[in-house]
């Protein structure tokens, strides 16, 4: 408002290219040696108002103790640091622009300083991450930002096996706020994906020898790679505490789109590499398969029953714990006939042509067997081109209208969830 808009534009702009406020050294002889920051400069009132200017902005009541304690260089740094991170993360086109916020919370020096300085920056760091996501929020909903959403997820989920426990927590905190903020998270394919990779990864380093220089283990599917501890028991108690973090969101995922989460999962299962050592001993394989036992919920037959009733039955009647068993069946076989299909033809064009005669002819006659088959490999056959086939999808979109019948419906709804599954560009 003191400003014309053309310099706080300026500002905005050189905000967003500005590096980051870390330190090469220790922080607190960095600020007390800057001749710009003297702490003789400023008057006892003018550094009280400082404070409780910088209080109210961050909002937490865990840090005020800390800030009453800072002198005036080490509160124009944190104030500064504020100011330069939450101009950078509203007006930047870069969507990794806020992955800046963990070089702070990574800095070593920080961790050095005694007075608890790193604690007020993790309180601007957070700050920072309420302004991206209100920023990201308020974005038109596209492809891109999904993607961006989804992106951000992933790198959380990295952060959060951080070799430092600081660092961890807060990325905990983070993951909770963005899951909280865009809840289809939990019901997204790439997420829940990275998520069990990142588990198969953490729990790999168990094997490896401690003694050794700890290494780094790339994350299949992103850009990252996760440095592992350098000890046994450090290594197990990232285990435990990555694996209790995934089973409840997975837990939280099947209860709020359980059919969609039990897709995924076995769209997992079936993109795994057929080797023995991935999928044998893949432990990202074993928590998908606990949590659909798990949460599994109940039957649609049953949902309505009064809670004594389902008490006294066995869970197995009960459970809905088989639609996941059953539907990995269902597309694992007609996966591999359609891909038998394809090796012994020469011609695809002939194959497709070939199903959607077959499965009008299923309607004709009122086979429902055949149709079901036939809808099944057709969905098979338009997952494994590469290229879109509007006459094949036209086929799934249509058939509960050419035969109107209830299995029909549903297996429509099978081949939908398939697909948005493993090809979730659909």
């Amino acid at each position: 408002g003191l400003w014309p808009p053309e310099w706080y534009e300026g500002v905005c702009l050189i905000a967003t290219k500005s590096p980051l406020l870390t330190s090469k050294e220790h922080i607190s002889k960095e600020l007390l040696y800057n001749t710009a920051l003297r702490n003789d400069t400023v008057a006892p009132n003018e550094l009280t108002d400082l404070k409780n200017n910088i209080s109210a902005l961050l909002e937490n009541a865990d840090v005020t103790a800390i800030i009453n304690r800072l002198n005036f260089a080490q509160c124009t740094y944190l104030l500064s640091v504020y100011k330069l991170e939450t101009l950078r993360v509203t007006h930047t086109s870069d969507p990794t622009a806020v992955y800046g916020i963990f070089d702070y919370l990574e800095d070593k020096f920080l961790f050095l300083d005694k007075l608890g300085l790193w604690n007020c920056i993790a309180a601007v760091t957070e700050k920072t991450f309420d302004k991206y996501m209100d920023v990201l929020d308020g974005k038109p909903k596209t492809e891109e930002k999904e993607k961006d959403i989804e992106a951000h997820a992933q790198f959380l989920l990295v952060k959060f096996n951080h070799t430092y426990k600081r660092v961890r927590l807060m990325a905990d905190k983070f993951i909770s706020k963005f899951v909280s903020r865009f809840p289809h998270l939990l019901w997204s394919g790439n997420f829940l994906r990275t998520m069990l990779d990142i588990l198969q990864v953490v729990c790999t380093a168990l094997d490896l020898d401690p003694h050794e220089d700890a290494s780094e283990i790339q994350i299949p599917g992103t850009p990252y790679k996760l440095r592992i501890m350098d000890n046994l028991v450090s290594r197990e108690q990232v285990v435990k505490d990555y694996s209790a973090r995934s089973s409840t969101i997975l837990q939280e995922a099947m209860k709020w789109a359980p059919n969609t989460v039990r897709s995924h999962l076995i769209e997992y299962v079936l993109k795994m590499d057929l080797q023995a050592q991935k999928l044998l001993q893949h432990s990202g394989l074993a928590m998908a398969t606990e949590s659909v036992l798990s949460f599994a919920g109940y039957k649609g037959t049953v949902s309505t029953t009064g809670t004594s009733s389902l008490d006294r039955r066995p869970s197995c009647v009960n459970s809905e714990s088989s639609n996941f068993m059953a539907n990995l069946s269902i597309r694992s076989r007609y996966l591999g006939e359609v891909n038998g299909m394809l090796d012994i033809s020469d011609n695809v064009e002939t194959v497709e042509s070939k199903l959607c005669e077959t499965l009008d002819k299923a309607f004709a006659k009122k086979d429902i067997m055949l149709a079901k088959q036939t809808m099944f490999r057709i969905t098979a056959l338009q997952i494994t081109k590469p290229e879109v086939k509007r006459y094949l999808l036209q086929a799934i979109c249509w058939a509960p209208v050419k035969f109107f019948n209830a299995d029909i419906m549903q297996v429509s709804i099978m081949c939908w969830e398939w697909m948005l599954s493993a090809r979730p560009e659909f």
